[in-house]
C-alpha cells in the first residue's frame, strides 16, 4: 500500500472517531436536559394539583410512585452519562494510537500532540463538564427520592409535621445523592490507565506450555 493510500485511511479514521468525540459532548447534554426537562414536569403538575385543591391518599401514592420513577430515570441518566465518559475515553484512545502510528516514524511530532497514552485526563475529574452534569443529575434524582418520601409519609400519617419526618426526607435525599456519586467515581475511576490492547495470539509453531 503506497503511503498515500495509508495517510488517506488514517487521516479518515481520525476524522471518524474526532466526530464521534462531539457526537459523545451532544450526547451527555442531551441526557442531562432531557432529564432537567422531566423533573421540571412533575414539579409544574405537583403545583397544578396543588392550585385545583387535589389532596388525598391517592394523591399522595402516586405523586410518591411517580417521584420514585423520576429518580430511577436520574439513576439511570447517570450511568448513561458514565458510559458516555467512558465512550469518550475509548475515542481519545483511538486517536493516541493513530498519533502513536506516526510518532514511531516521526519522532519529532510529539511536541506537537496534547494528550498521549501517558498524560491523559483523569476518568474521574471533580472539575470538570463532565463530573458538573453528573452532580446536577444526582442532585435532582436524589431530591425526587426525597420528594417521594415526603408524599408517602403523607399517605401513611394522613399528614407531614415534625421534626422527624423532615429529618428522615433529608437523610433518604443525602443518602442517595452519596450512593449516586460513589457509583460515579468508583466507575470511572482508573479508566485513564487501561490500554485497551489486544493481546495477538501466538505464532504457528510457538512453543506451548504442557
Amino acid at each position: 500500500m503506497s503511503d498515500l493510500n495509508r495517510n488517506t485511511i488514517l487521516e479518515a479514521e481520525f476524522n471518524y472517531v474526532a466526530q464521534m468525540v462531539f457526537q459523545n459532548q451532544e450526547d451527555r447534554a442531551n441526557a442531562t436536559t432531557f432529564y432537567l426537562t422531566a423533573f421540571g414536569s412533575f414539579i409544574v403538575a405537583i403545583v397544578s394539583a396543588s392550585r385545583e385543591g387535589l389532596d388525598g391518599d391517592y394523591i399522595n401514592l402516586a405523586f410518591g410512585g411517580l417521584f420514585v420513577v423520576v429518580g430511577l430515570i436520574g439513576v439511570r441518566t447517570l450511568m448513561q452519562l458514565v458510559l458516555l465518559r467512558k465512550a469518550w475515553f475509548d475515542s481519545v484512545k483511538a486517536m493516541n494510537r493513530i498519533k502513536r502510528y506516526y510518532l514511531e516514524r516521526n519522532g519529532d511530532l510529539e511536541a506537537a500532540f496534547r494528550w498521549t497514552d501517558g498524560n491523559l485526563p483523569s476518568g474521574f475529574k471533580p472539575m470538570s463538564v463532565s463530573f458538573l452534569m453528573a452532580l446536577q443529575t444526582a442532585v435532582l434524582s436524589s431530591a425526587a427520592f426525597g420528594v417521594a418520601g415526603v408524599f408517602f409519609l403523607r399517605h401513611v400519617n394522613g399528614d407531614f409535621a415534625g421534626s422527624g419526618a423532615w429529618l428522615g426526607t433529608v437523610l433518604l435525599a443525602v443518602a442517595a445523592l452519596i450512593i449516586q456519586l460513589a457509583c460515579y467515581m468508583w466507575s470511572l475511576s482508573g479508566i485513564e490507565q487501561e490500554t485497551g490492547e489486544v493481546k495477538q495470539p501466538a505464532a504457528d509453531g510457538a512453543s506451548k506450555a504442557p
